[in-house]
C-alpha cells in the first residue's frame, strides 16, 4: 500500500476515495493544521481537504479510454483503436477519431471531456467560493500548517489546470468563476476579430490562464514530498505555465518560446527533480515517489481504482501471461510506422509496447482460436467482420500490468516529469537558434543504456525533436499537443489524409453540451 494511504482518505494529499467520506465537525481556519490528521508530519484540515480533495479527484476520470487520454491519443499516428470483430465498433467513434472526421453528432467523448473538465472547474470554484466567505481564516500561524494563501494558490493553480485541458481541446471556452449552476456563458464572439486567434476568444482564455499562474506561482509549496504528492506544488504549477508557453503561438498567434524556457530552467534548477534511473519505475504500480515525476493523478487498486490502462489494450487472453483478475479487451494499440520509428537498441520500445509470441508465466504458448498467438506490429485493416485483425498492432505496456487487478491498477498517472522538461527546453533554446543537445543525450543514454547513440548538434532538427518526442513520451498524453505545435497533426497516415482547413486542430464541442446551453456557439467548420 502506498505510503500516503495511512492518512485519511478524505485528505487532498491522497487525492484518492473522493466520494463518501464524512465530514468532521467545521472549524474555520487561517491557516490548515497538521494535526487535524497526519500528525506532526504534515497536514491540512479535514474540512478544506474534504473539499479540496473533491477537485482533485475529478482527475482520475481524465484516464479511462474514452476521456482526455484515450481521446487525445487514437486520433495520432502513434495510438489506434482498430475495430476488432464486433468488439471497438462503438458506433464508428475510434474510426472518427483516426480519419479526423471529428462530428458533434458523435460527439460523446468531447461532452466526456468538456464535462468531466467543468466538473473540476465547479469543484475549485466552490473551495474558492469558501475561501472568500472566510470558511478557513480564523486560526494563527505555525510551522506545521498550511497557509491560507498557499490553500488558495494551490486551488487557483488546479483550476488553471482544468482550464488549459479545455482551452487545448476545445479552443475558446466559456470562463466561469461562480459557484451557481445557473450560469449561461457563452463563447460566441467575432471569429474575425483580428485580436482573437483561430477561435474566437482562445487568446482570452489564455491570457485568463496565465494570469491565475502568475497569481498562484509565487505562494506554492516548494516541497517535493508527501504534503505535495499528487498536489500542485510550485514545480507542477511552472511545468503547467512551461506547455502554456510552448504553444502560445498556436493558442493566440505570438510565441513565448523565452518564456518556456526560463520556466524550464526554473524547474530544473530547483534540485527537486531528477531524472529515474529506470525508465519503466516511472511508470510502475509503486511509482509514487519516483523522482522524475513532477505532478501525477494517485491511484491504488484499493484505495484510488480506475486505472485500467492494461485493460484498454491488451489481447483478451493476456489476462494469464500477467496473471490479470479479468480478461483485457483487446483495443488500444500502435501502428507499424510509430513503432518503426525507434532505432535498434533503443530500449523504450519494449518498455512502451509489447510486440511478438505471447506466452504464459510457465513457458507455454498463448493461444487464439486453437493457434499460437503472436501480436503483430503492423495494423493492415482499420476494421475486420471476423475479427482476423484481433492480433494486429504493438500494444502499451508503458503502465506495466499489475499483477491479480483487473481496472484498478496501483501505477500512478504521470502528467508532468522532468524528461518532458528538459525536451520542452531543448526545444525552446533551438526555435530561439540555439542548440543544447546535452538533455537530449541525457536520456538517450538511458534509453540505450550507453552514450553510444549520442546525437550531435547536427542532428538537432525540429524534426528529429517531435521524433524523439514520440519515443519518449509516447501514450502519455501529449502527442496531439506536440502534432498541432510542429504542424504535423493534419499530415496523411496510415488510414486518412491531411485536412487542408485544421479544422480539425481543435475538437467539436457535443450536440448535447450545446443544447444545455444556447450560449455557446460550435467551433468554426463542424
Amino acid at each position: 500500500m502506498k505510503k500516503i494511504l495511512k492518512l485519511s482518505i478524505c485528505t487532498a494529499a491522497l487525492v484518492v476515495a473522493m466520494i463518501g467520506c464524512t465530514k468532521l465537525e467545521q472549524k474555520n481556519y487561517s491557516a490548515i493544521p497538521a494535526s487535524a490528521i497526519g500528525g506532526g508530519s504534515g497536514g491540512i484540515d479535514a474540512v478544506f481537504g474534504d473539499a479540496v480533495g473533491g477537485a482533485y479527484g475529478k482527475l482520475r476520470d481524465f484516464v479511462r479510454n474514452d476521456q482526455w487520454w484515450g481521446v487525445n491519443e487514437a486520433c495520432t499516428d502513434e495510438c489506434i483503436v482498430p475495430t476488432r470483430g464486433n468488439d471497438w465498433g462503438d458506433g464508428d467513434k475510434w474510426k472518427d477519431l483516426w480519419f479526423h472526421n471529428f462530428r458533434p453528432a458523435n460527439g460523446a467523448f468531447f461532452e466526456s471531456i468538456w464535462d468531466k473538465s467543468y466538473a473540476g472547474v465547479a469543484a475549485c470554484n466552490n473551495v474558492m467560493s469558501d475561501f472568500a466567505k472566510g470558511t478557513y481564516n480564523s486560526l494563527g500561524t505555525s510551522p506545521s500548517v498550511i497557509p491560507l494563501a498557499q490553500a488558495k494558490a494551490e486551488v487557483r493553480a488546479l483550476r488553471a489546470f482544468y482550464y488549459f485541458i479545455l482551452m487545448n481541446d476545445f479552443g475558446n471556452v466559456p470562463v466561469i468563476i461562480e459557484t451557481t449552476t445557473s450560469t449561461n456563458p457563452s463563447n460566441a464572439t467575432d471569429p474575425n476579430d483580428a485580436n482573437n486567434a483561430q477561435n474566437g476568444q482562445r487568446k482570452i482564455v489564455f491570457n485568463w490562464i496565465l494570469d491565475q499562474l502568475n497569481t498562484a506561482i509565487p505562494d506554492l509549496a516548494t516541497a517535493k514530498d508527501n504534503t505535495t504528492y499528487g498536489r500542485m506544488n510550485k514545480w507542477a504549477a511552472l511545468a503547467l505555465r512551461a506547455k502554456l508557453y510552448m504553444n502560445a503561438q498556436v493558442y493566440t498567434g505570438t510565441p513565448r518560446w523565452a518564456e518556456a524556457e526560463a520556466d524550464c530552467l526554473a524547474i530544473l534548477n530547483s534540485g527537486k527533480y531528477g531524472i529515474s534511473a529506470s525508465f519503466t519505475e516511472i511508470f510502475g504500480n509503486k511509482n509514487e515517489g519516483n523522482p522524475e515525476i513532477i505532478f501525477q493523478i494517485p491511484f491504488d487498486k484499493i484505495w484510488g481504482k480506475g486505472m485500467a490502462m492494461q485493460m484498454m489494450t491488451l489481447h483478451y487472453n493476456s489476462q494469464g501471461t500477467f496473471r490479470m483478475a479479468a480478461s483485457p479487451w483487446n483495443g488500444f494499440c500502435t501502428t507499424g510506422d510509430f513503432f518503426n520509428t525507434f532505432a535498434t537498441g533503443d530500449k523504450r520500445r519494449d518498455q512502451t509496447f509489447l510486440s511478438g509470441a505471447a506466452y504464459y508465466p510457465d513457458g507455454s504458448a498463448v493461444k487464439d482460436r486453437g493457434v499460437p498467438f503472436v501480436y503483430k506490429t503492423t495494423v493492415t485493416a482499420f476494421a475486420d467482420a471476423n475479427g482476423n485483425n484481433r492480433d494486429q498492432g504493438a500494444r502499451g505496456v508503458k503502465y506495466l500490468p499489475e499483477a491479480f487487478t483487473s481496472d484498478n491498477m496501483s501505477n500512478d498517472f504521470v502528467f508532468f516529469r522532468l524528461g518532458d522538461i528538459m525536451m520542452l527546453l531543448t526545444e525552446a533554446k533551438l526555435r530561439q537558434g540555439v542548440k543544447d543537445i546535452s538533455f537530449v543525450n541525457q536520456l538517450r543514454e538511458r534509453a540505450f543504456g550507453n552514450n553510444n547513440n549520442a546525437i550531435t548538434s547536427a542532428n538537432l532538427t525540429l524534426d528529429f525533436i517531435l521524433a524523439e518526442r514520440g519515443r519518449e513520451f509516447a501514450w502519455e498524453g501529449w502527442r496531439r499537443t506536440d502534432l498541432i505545435r510542429f504542424g504535423k497533426f493534419q499530415d496523411a497516415r496510415l488510414f486518412t489524409t491531411p485536412d487542408a482547413s485544421n479544422k480539425t486542430n481543435i475538437f467539436p464541442i457535443g450536440v448535447n453540451t450545446l443544447t444545455k446551453n444556447t450560449g455557446l456557439k460550435q467551433n468554426p467548420g463542424f
